[in-house]
């Protein structure tokens, strides 16, 4: 029992360290674009390279079953050293175009780290599941908000220095747990990506009504994780840039963690399902809201934005369960697949037309396009909902 919950530690740790290359170059990009001569549009492509990378990483993998043929352990520490050689060459790029490739095979290779971490943590876990999910996610918002921690104690701090301790924890992190993370025995898995099984997926109804949910859910959770920091520096108009990264991270880092523990906890009380529509409805809520604080008190936003971290980040580990519930086995892998790649390309989408629609309706007004999100992932899930009480 002591066991597992050690190797628990040991996964989250190491996948903190690794996903803190997600957003060192967004957390610096205005020195980005300053240094480098970009526009807003230029800036913003180099976030959602790295969501392009992961989405084509996580389906290349699949389809090699590299998960189920090789240990785990040893993908984990290529794809965290890995991620960090490819962030860490950043600091030499001159030119948008190689920024670009870095940043994609950045993202690419990050698909070698979280959904193998879930696995480990799978390995590990037959019961409490929901539970260690929830702190393994806690554990990826806390290493996705990392940059912003470091910029909030010094935002003078060059933007190569960022990139590189990233990049250093990174590799850092792959090392470690190979070695400190006993080997677990593994059984081969029967459920790889197929396309032949796409149809399958199509026609499960709940399979499908659960992957409406997460992919609604991802259309507001990275757009939000990404543009907060800039919001909060537009609206805290008598603060130093520091104030706003710091509150950031609180909100994404701090309040997402604990809503992410707390709601495995909650989803293993209420049910999957019903907590789903309440963090959904929730973080809706705080996305309409949030506007209306722009540049009024800055206690206000912060407490908002902190509801928001919490919430918009609770419920996350839930869909990937709901799919595992619904599907047959012999096409679960397909339907994760399936999930994770259509909602990681969701997440380019509204990170990018956020930045399309700043200039033209303000910060004020802008969330309400992420806050459709979840607003039509309460939807989904209430119809799936209905659907589980009827059957």
């Amino acid at each position: 029992m002591r066991s597992r919950w050690v190797a628990l530690t040991v996964i989250v740790v190491a996948q903190l360290c690794a996903l803190s290359v997600w957003f060192s170059a967004s957390a610096v990009l205005p020195s980005l674009q300053e240094e480098w001569g970009l526009s807003v549009d230029q800036g913003w492509v180099v976030t959602v390279s790295v969501q392009l990378g992961f989405a084509c990483g996580a389906t290349v993998s699949a389809l090699l079953g590299l998960a189920d043929r090789y240990n785990p352990k040893r993908i984990f520490m290529v794809a965290s050293i890995a991620s960090g050689v490819f962030n860490g060459l950043l600091i030499f790029s001159s030119t948008l175009e190689l920024a670009l490739v870095l940043r994609f095979l950045t993202g690419f290779v990050l698909a070698g780290v979280y959904p193998i971490a879930i696995k480990l943590v799978s390995l590990w876990f037959q019961s409490f599941r929901s539970i260690s999910i929830g702190i393994l996610i806690a554990g990826l918002t806390l290493g996705s908000a990392l940059p912003y921690l470091l910029l909030g104690f010094q935002t003078d701090l060059l933007w190569q220095t960022t990139i590189l301790i990233s990049s250093v924890l990174a590799i850092i992190a792959g090392l470690a747990l190979f070695v400190l993370l006993p080997t677990k025995e593994t059984k081969a898995s029967s459920s790889k990506f197929s396309f032949r099984n796409i149809h399958y997926v199509v026609r499960n109804r709940k399979v499908m009504y659960a992957n409406y949910g997460y992919w609604f859910h991802m259309w507001e959770l990275y757009a939000m994780w990404t543009w907060l920091p800039f919001f909060l520096m537009a609206s805290f108009t008598n603060s130093d840039s520091s104030y706003s990264y710091f509150i950031a991270f609180v909100a994404i880092g701090i309040f997402g963690g604990m809503g992410s523990f707390l709601g495995g906890v909650w989803a293993e009380r209420m049910g999957k399902v019903r907590f789903t529509i309440i963090a959904m409805t929730t973080s809706s809520i705080c996305a309409i809201l949030i506007g209306l604080t722009f540049q009024q008190h800055p206690l206000l936003t912060a407490l908002v934005a902190i509801i928001w971290g919490a919430s918009i980040i609770a419920d996350s580990g839930q869909f990937s369960a709901l799919v595992s519930d619904y599907a047959s086995p012999e096409y679960v892998g397909t339907a994760l697949t399936m999930q994770l790649g259509v909602g990681f390309l969701l997440t380019a989408v509204s990170i990018y037309l956020v930045s399309v629609f700043v200039p033209v309706i303000g910060w004020g007004a802008v969330f309400l396009i992420i806050s459709i999100g979840p607003l039509l992932g309460v939807f989904a899930m209430l119809r799936l909902e209905k659907m589980t009480q009827s059957t």
